[in-house]
This record gives C-alpha cells, structure tokens and sequence, in this order.
C-alpha cells in the first residue's frame, strides 16, 4: 500500500515509490483533510494503477500545453504577413530521449526556423541532438528551457547559445518586485526561480490583495472581487475576464546570450536585440 497517515497535519497521504522497468518513479501527494481511510485506498488503486499504466506504455500521458501551442501555431502562421511555409510537423514519442533521427530530417528540410514544442527534459535532449546533427537554422526555439539554467545553459554549455524559448515570467520585467522576488528566491533556495516558482508567487499575490480587497476571507466575497478588479503582480497587472483569464498579460521572448537568459521581443520589454544562428 502506498497510503500512510502524516504525522504533522494527521491527514492520509499518497506515496508511490516503486522502480518498473529499471526506473523509478515516485510520486507523492497530501490527500484532503477529513477524507476516511476507505477514501485514501479508493484514491490509492486508482492512483497507482494510472502511474503503473504509464511506467509501462499502457497509457500515454498527455501534455495539453505543447498540444496547444502546436495548434495555435499551425493555425497562425499562413497569417504571417511575410509568409510562412510549414515544412514539417511531427510528434516524437513521449519521454523520447533520442531526437537524432527527428533533427537528421529537419536538417534535410533546411528550414529557417525550428521549433520544439515539449516540457522538460526533451528540450535537452532535441537541442543536443540537432547540435550533433549540424542542423543549424536561423531560428531554434525551445517550449522550456534556458528558463532551467541549471539544467539547460549550464548542462548544454555552448550549445544552448543563441537558442529562443517562450517567455513566460523573466525577472528583467519592469513590474514592480520582480527583481526583489528572483534575488529572495535565490538566496534561500541557492539556485534562480523557475517560471513555476514564479506563478505560484504571483498566484498568492493576487489572492492575498483579493482578500485584502474583498475585507473578507469569504470565497464567494474573494471570488467576486477577482473577477471585478485589477492585481499588480511581478508579471504586470491582472484583469481577468469571464473566463478566468488575465486579459492584459504580456507574451515575450527570451534568448541564451553569452549564458545568459535574456528578453529580446518585444522591444518595449527588451533588454537585448535577437540575434540568429546564422
């Protein structure tokens, strides 16, 4: 059983701790409060026979965020006003760690632009593998990335030079506190915050001046007043619609210059000019 009571809340907890086929996969999770010990079994079955699913290739995973970029991007770029031609789309296989064969036929395509569009750690691996390649477009463009600078400009070394990844958060941001909040980060935690680290900041920021607003901790009362106000966060402000979306967030670029992350696009958030492979 993979079920135990946490001493510090008295609340179940799920721990999965097992090695399937030479790799071990955990996973761990504090289930509600109040929730029976027949509960925490039920969740327990469920849980572990998806992650076994997974482990084994019975299941696939599905990483909704790179499945939407591919489609908005598809979509978007016969509106280009200079023209765009896509000359190849394709999936690899999920938790692939060999792209050589992928990049050995974009680099027979000769395309000007390359995008990958995956979480972490396949960027690693494609932006490794088309260096090896030789596949040198004027454009590479990573989902995620150099937002890891550990593991992706550190681990790549050179070969993370010059390559482009989607925004997201970046500390260089002229919103108040952004700078205040990566320096923080880092020194408590001895490594830069991630964009993850950083909405999970803004997410606590936005609900403590919806409290603070609302003069209430009242969830109808706070949701109303996130649905009618506008936040200041370390990404700029917030508004959001119907729909819970921020109606006034920023998108921008991000490039690897000389080891480091920087914005290049758009030129109001810029701290530095774009700049291709070749």
């Amino acid at each position: 059983m993979s079920i135990y009571r946490d001493k510090a809340t008295g609340q179940w907890r799920f721990d999965f701790d097992r090695r399937i086929d030479g790799q071990r996969l955990r996973r761990r999770q504090l289930l509600p409060a109040g929730w029976t010990r027949a509960q925490a079994d039920a969740y327990d079955r469920k849980e572990s026979a998806a992650l076994y699913a997974l482990a084994t290739g019975i299941a696939k995973p599905r990483h909704l965020i790179g499945e939407a970029v591919r489609a908005y991007t598809r979509e978007r770029l016969p509106e280009l006003k200079a023209g765009a031609n896509l000359v190849l789309d394709e999936k690899y296989p999920l938790a692939s760690k060999d792209f050589t064969g992928i990049m050995l036929k974009v680099k027979g395509l000769n395309p000007d632009a390359v995008f990958v569009l995956s979480l972490m750690p396949a960027p690693l691996y494609a932006t490794r593998h088309a260096n090896e390649v030789g596949l040198k477009p004027k454009l590479f463009m990573v989902n995620f990335g150099p937002m890891y600078r550990e593991e992706f400009i550190v681990g790549l070394g050179d070969i993370s030079e010059k390559v482009y990844e989607t925004g997201f958060w970046h500390p260089y941001l002229p919103f108040a506190g952004a700078k205040e909040f990566a320096r923080d980060y880092e020194a408590k935690y001895k490594r830069p915050p991630t964009t993850d680290a950083a909405y999970a900041y803004i997410a606590c920021q936005i609900l403590e001046q919806g409290i603070k607003k609302a003069g209430s901790i009242d969830k109808e009362k706070v949701a109303a007043t996130l649905h009618k106000d506008k936040f200041e966060t370390i990404l700029g402000p917030y508004e959001y619609d119907e729909r819970g979306v921020n109606k006034i967030q920023r998108g921008f670029i991000c490039q690897v210059q000389k080891k480091e992350r920087v914005i290049v696009w758009p030129s109001d958030l810029a701290n530095a000019k774009p700049e291709f492979m070749r």
